[in-house]
């Protein structure tokens, strides 16, 4: 299953997406919020998910329901600290995490 796919069988259309990826056009595989304030965050780990945060505090409607990540970018634990309240959905490209609140 590709990228894309993996996204689209998912994620809903418009629902508010953070991905944490080297790849900034993953964004376009689907017509969702775009819920960072970079689509190339090129930091470190810990500086992005600080900045996150950071960005969150300010901008809470902002505040994603679904996250994509490659898996070369973050491992499961990293993303299940830095994200408690969301949960793994699937890992087939990737992980996709879903906010438990939603």
């Amino acid at each position: 299953m590709s990228v894309f796919n993996d996204i689209n069988v998912n994620i809903p259309h418009a629902a508010k997406l953070l991905v944490l990826s080297q790849k900034p056009w993953i964004y376009l595989a689907n017509d969702s919020d775009y819920c960072t304030y970079s689509a190339w965050m090129t930091s470190s780990k810990e500086f992005r998910i600080n900045r996150l945060k950071e960005y969150y505090t300010l901008h809470q409607d902002k505040y994603p329901n679904y996250i994509y990540v490659l898996d070369e970018d973050f491992k499961l634990e990293e993303l299940q600290y830095a994200f408690p309240n969301f949960l793994l959905i699937s890992a087939n490209n990737g992980y996709i995490l879903k906010n438990k609140y939603i």
